[in-house]
């Protein structure tokens, strides 16, 4: 059982961190060194099921990464290589973005891996998961989902919002992280995580106070020094304004939220001006939109086109000002929510007043 603090929950228990914090597997960002500093630093690191070495970047012996397309080729034994350099550089737990087939579920059985993390519908595999007593997190956006989910036996589910950054965030219903929370925490007994729109402290109390028992963050641990993707990427994310994403997508099925980039802004004034899907493959550059969307992250994360890339990120981008290392974000993280908790507990107690508990909180 993990070690109890002014911030433990019932997530802590189950996956035996810290912290009720966890890092988002980020594709060609949530690699092996990402994930080894947040479970190092009391969260829980969660590694992606696609990954490469960013262009200007030289592992250390033993670290390398594959190019995408080598990945693409044999994911299975190149996932495997990432999980035992997770277990070289901790001995923390850890989760994996699982692919639902056969192969990959066996590898991850035979390494031991402690938690499966999911998206879209239920996962299929839960007798699988239960058998080998590995621990499933499962992300969604709506209230049925989480039944959904909790009726399969899911461990914890995390409600992704419509501020989050990356592939679906809030789904075609678009709810809010904070609208949907308490909706959803009501709605099922099983653990729930907020997800998009969290960066700090603060929103670490803000999704506690409505009910959630963590939260799941992907924007802030990929503008940290071990985040596998491009340093033009993690740059581009900290210069972010509050208006700096655009969410795009619905019209294909592939929605996405990016830094509003030359690319991203045309590709938005394409699909909100009614161009036909034959006007929006034209422009990605390929016939087929989920190849190429994805080459286009590639692009932008992983070689570092800023301009002419996909660029994951969530509108909370506005509030990350720099890159820092993942074990300081948490400690920042956990400090200042510690600080929030105690402040209005002094509020409760009548040795401060609520105004007073506000000043201190805002930050200058």
């Amino acid at each position: 059982m993990a070690e109890k603090n002014l911030l433990h929950t019932r997530v802590c228990d189950i996956l035996g961190i810290r912290y009720p914090i966890i890092q988002a597997p980020m594709g060609w960002v949530s690699g092996p060194a990402l994930v080894a500093a947040v479970s190092n630093a009391g969260g829980l690191g969660t590694l992606a099921n696609q990954l490469a070495q960013a262009g200007g970047t030289t592992a250390k012996p033993g670290y390398e990464l594959p190019d995408a397309e080598e990945w693409d080729r044999n994911p299975v034994e190149w996932e495997r290589r990432a999980i035992r350099q997770v277990k070289s550089l901790t001995d923390k737990p850890f989760g994996v973005f699982v692919r639902e087939d056969t192969e990959f579920l066996k590898m991850l059985a035979e390494e031991g891996v402690p938690v499966a993390v999911n998206s879209g519908g239920p996962p299929p595999s839960m007798d699988f998961y239960k058998r080998h007593g590995i621990k499933v997190v499962h992300m969604g956006s709506t209230v049925g989902h989480a039944r959904k989910c909790q009726e399969r036996g899911v461990d914890i589910f995390v409600l992704s919002g419509y501020e989050g950054g990356g592939h679906d965030p809030g789904g075609h219903e678009k709810l809010t992280t904070f609208a949907g929370l308490p909706q959803v925490v009501e709605a099922v007994d099983i653990p729930v995580l907020a997800c998009g729109g969290i960066a700090d402290g603060r929103g670490l109390v803000a999704a506690l106070t409505l009910g959630a028992e963590g939260v799941r963050m992907g924007t802030r641990f990929a503008t940290t020094v071990e985040a596998a993707n491009h340093i033009n990427h993690k740059t581009a994310m900290v210069q972010v304004s509050d208006t700096g994403t655009v969410r795009v997508g619905e019209k294909w099925d592939g929605i996405v939220r990016t830094i509003k980039n030359p690319f991203m802004k045309k590709l938005y004034e394409l699909e909100t001006a009614g161009a036909s899907i034959e006007e929006i493959m034209a422009w990605v550059g390929h016939e087929s939109l989920r190849f190429g969307m994805l080459q286009r992250r590639i692009l932008g994360e992983v070689q570092g086109d800023i301009i002419n890339g996909e660029l994951l990120c969530g509108q909370i981008a506005g509030l990350v000002k720099e890159i820092l290392p993942a074990g300081e974000v948490i400690r920042r993280i956990v400090a200042e929510a510690e600080a929030v908790l105690r402040a209005y507990g002094q509020v409760s107690s009548g040795s401060l007043s609520l105004d007073q508990c506000l000043t201190g909180l805002r930050r200058p």
